[in-house]
């Protein structure tokens, strides 16, 4: 899973810290490298990359944080 050797779907259920705030599951910017583990399905979008700046640099401010995201969910689940 790690080394994105696999040629079948796969599924899992995993996540790091932080995963929300960092974008984990769905951006390829990776803090420390850890965000191109996490996003097995490689999405490398602009505009979530963006929420995931924006998320970033609010912190710590939680109900900033919070703002951005609900913001961004409607793009990210579509």
């Amino acid at each position: 899973m790690y080394l994105r050797s696999y040629t079948d779907m796969l599924y899992g259920i995993y996540s790091g810290v932080g995963t929300y705030l960092k974008g984990l599951n769905w951006s390829t910017v990776g803090v420390s490298g850890e965000a191109r583990m996490y996003n097995a399905s490689y999405v490398n979008d602009p505009e979530l990359n963006d929420y995931r700046d924006q998320m970033l640099a609010a912190y710590p401010d939680e109900d900033e944080c919070d703002s951005s995201h609900r913001e961004m969910l409607p793009y990210l689940l579509e």
